[in-house]
């Protein structure tokens, strides 16, 4: 009896990167020129100034932002329920990463080494979205492309230059991979189809693990924004279809 994901298994089969030319030269340059095009772009944001809204909460206000210490890596980690610096929020990644900003010289009155992590951050985003278009369709063009528009989009501008939003750039991170792992684990699937369980590669249950991983952790930075929510539930669903297939 045919199953109801034979076709997606063929589908995949016949047109899955696995089975085109490798084009990794070609990949690795654009790649690289796209990152530094897109950073050029944003290079701006390291003068900026501005603190709104919740920076207060995340910190201008907060002492253990303010105060590096493994003592601010506990209480960041351990208060999941009753955050006792950010209400209402576990966020213990943008937390650890903005005290880390502190450690490096940040401040209410220095930006620069904020908007410096968020900057790189988002480099790394567009490097991930290049190669999860790779992956995908196996085009490094239009990876590219694709990776030029998400990175120099006007809407990126703001998880950037607000010290608040770095629970953006950190969830997408994460949801990236989460997703570029399952990509990886699905063509492995393919690949080993008609093995038996001790011929498969063992990067094909790795990699369940990988994205496992790469979600939970963006989960821990997905509270407050819609986009980064969407990322982590698409991981979520690709998670959940596996499992029942």
């Amino acid at each position: 009896m045919t199953q109801p994901t034979d076709w997606l298994d063929d589908t995949i089969a016949e047109s899955t990167p696995l089975h085109s030319k490798p084009q990794p030269a070609l990949l690795a340059g654009l790649t690289l020129g796209v990152v530094l095009i897109v950073l050029a772009i944003h290079w701006p944001v390291l003068k900026a100034q501005a603190l709104s809204f919740d920076d207060a909460q995340f910190l201008t206000e907060n002492p253990l932002v303010q105060n590096p210490s493994w003592t601010s890596v506990r209480r960041f980690m351990g208060e999941v329920f009753e955050p006792s610096t950010v209400g209402g929020y576990y966020m213990p990644l943008s937390m650890i990463s903005l005290m880390l900003d502190t450690a490096a010289g940040g401040s209410p009155n220095n930006l620069m080494p904020f908007h410096r992590t968020s900057l790189l951050l988002h480099g790394v985003n567009t490097a991930l979205i290049i190669l999860l278009i790779y992956q995908l369709f196996g085009r490094a063009w239009i990876a590219a492309a694709v990776g030029l528009l998400f990175g120099a989009h006007p809407m990126t501008v703001e998880p950037i230059a607000w010290v608040g939003e770095r629970k953006t750039l950190l969830a997408a991170f994460f949801a990236f991979l989460s997703l570029m792992a399952y990509v990886r684990y699905y063509e492995l699937r393919i690949a080993n189809c008609g093995m038996k369980k001790k011929e498969i590669n063992p990067k094909f249950e790795i990699n369940l693990v990988h994205l496992q991983h790469h979600f939970v952790s963006a989960l821990a930075d997905v509270q407050t924004h819609q986009h980064a929510v969407a990322a982590g539930v698409i991981a979520d669903g690709l998670l959940a279809a596996t499992a029942f297939e």
